[in-house]
């Protein structure tokens, strides 16, 4: 089997065991009319999303905690993230700190310039409300200084599958996404590795526009190792392979120096790949509350508007006078027309109270309550002091902290290809000679391994508990010597 065949069939037999999953994510977007892209229908671009959604609590709610979380975990403006040596010799070295430093500083105002955390606040959106999410990271290459070297790419929900490692890590992402053949022809005609598709270049000029569907594999190198089919950058980790689906022909084959993909899960369950989001809690109530409420609309439509009953002939004229004080001439009036009003036999306050147990449940789910605590003024006081904000964001971030835990994976990520890139293409200040000598003395190991250190509002908080914790036992046990 060719190893095109090989690729779309993973991508095939992926998007088969996701099936389930696919099905339930589009039914959240239909009930709430978040701006994402459809899973399973093929909607026109900008058509209106909205027209069947006639509550915006779970969209409002998904909203707030996606921008809460991603104040506190990608605060821009502050030094959210840091580095470290895994050795702690190096960590103790001045000219060593110093430098790794000044790379975090580098590279938080790398993200600041670039598209990060425009990408970053969807990556946190989507894996709230579907469970499931990526980013691409890519050099760029340079053909504008009006460029940036990075490119930051949240790849939409449904639009790929992932490959997982033995270690339960992702490492492996098969994206298929729609190109025109202008922007195909663009991206690769120059490519002296490329090579194009014969019924995609004669389409040139008749159908510029005309869509294909294109696959990119990322895939371990290790895996077509037994192989031999692979041709071209052998000494990258990861391959990277672009094909058209339908035709089934290979456009080009490259390769990564490191795995370019930020995968997230939120709660991801054992033996499935793909996790549950808090939109999968959150589904049964907002689909009962769109009913109850178009319910509640028609109620109200008929209580303003209600319908009539009119014998046939009975009205002179055969019109009815409808306005204020009009005057109907009918001739009997033992049959004037009857209004259908309606059922009064229906309790409008067992309705209500079913709305707002709905909202209730859908914003707990969102941990939009807690979040709106920290804002509202229920105190006697006309502000909090900060005694009460302090407890109240305690509280908050020890909900929080445990499922946003489980999108460090993606996160760690992140940073480590971005600091990759930039190392590789020389955006940092020159290592220092103390680096240098240490894998000279050092011969059995061949780099220098660095790990990424949470400074950002939720990890300083976890970071205040641990010292809160310790400065209890130590009073336990000054009590206890006593």
């Amino acid at each position: 089997m060719s190893l095109e065949q090989d690729v779309i069939r993973w991508y095939d037999q992926g998007k088969s065991q996701r099936t389930s999953f696919d099905n339930r994510w589009q039914r959240f977007l239909d009930l709430t009319g978040i701006p994402r892209k459809d899973v399973t229908v093929a909607g026109d671009p900008g058509r209106t999303r909205t027209d069947e959604v006639v509550d915006g609590t779970t969209s409002d709610s998904l909203h707030t905690a996606a921008n809460f979380l991603h104040g506190n975990l990608f605060a821009q403006g502050t030094k959210w993230h840091g580095m470290r040596y895994q050795d702690p010799e190096l960590n103790l070295e001045p000219e060593a700190a110093f430098w790794l430093f000044d790379c975090v500083n580098r590279m938080l105002a790398l993200y600041a310039r670039t598209n990060f955390y425009s990408s970053t606040l969807e990556w946190v959106l989507d894996v709230l409300w579907s469970g499931n999410t990526d980013m691409l990271i890519e050099e760029v290459q340079k053909r504008s200084s009006r460029l940036q070297p990075i490119a930051y790419t949240t790849i939409p929900v449904g639009s790929f599958v992932w490959i997982e490692g033995h270690d339960g890590l992702i490492e492996g992402t098969i994206r298929c996404f729609p190109m025109k053949v202008y922007q195909i022809l663009e991206r690769w005609r120059n490519n002296p590795n490329a090579k194009i598709p014969d019924a995609i270049t004669k389409l040139e000029k008749q159908e510029p526009l005309r869509d294909f569907k294109i696959l990119h594999a990322i895939i371990p190198r290790e895996t077509f190792k037994s192989t031999g089919r692979l041709k071209t950058d052998r000494e990258m980790p990861y391959a990277s392979i672009w094909l058209d689906y339908d035709g089934k022909k290979m456009i080009q084959e490259s390769g990564y120096n490191e795995y370019p993909c930020a995968p997230g899960r939120w709660v991801p369950i054992s033996g499935e790949i793909y996790a549950r989001g808090q939109g999968d809690i959150a589904l049964p109530d907002t689909g009962s509350l769109n009913y109850i409420k178009t319910k509640a609309l028609i109620y109200a439509d008929k209580s303003v508007d209600p319908p009539l009953v009119e014998e046939r002939g009975s009205i002179v004229g055969g019109v009815i006078d409808y306005n204020a004080g009009g005057r109907t001439v009918v001739q009997n009036l033992q049959r004037s027309p009857q209004l259908l009003a309606p059922n009064p036999a229906g309790d409008r306050r067992m309705g209500e109270l079913s709305i707002n147990d709905m909202r209730d449940q859908i914003r707990a789910a969102f941990y939009t309550n807690q979040i709106r605590a920290l804002l509202s003024n229920e105190s006697p006081q006309p502000e909090k002091t900060a005694f009460e904000v302090r407890a109240k964001l305690k509280l908050l971030y020890e909900i929080i902290a445990p499922v946003a835990g489980r999108i460090m994976e993606g996160m760690r990520r992140m940073i480590d290809t971005t600091f990759a890139i930039m190392l590789r293409r020389q955006m940092f200040l020159p290592p220092p000679v103390v680096l240098l000598d240490y894998l000279v003395n050092n011969p059995d190991k061949k780099n220098i391994v660095t790990e990424v250190e949470f400074t950002g509002a939720l990890a300083m908080f976890q970071s205040e508990n641990e010292s809160e914790q310790i400065l209890q036992t130590a009073q336990q046990l000054q009590f206890l010597s006593q």
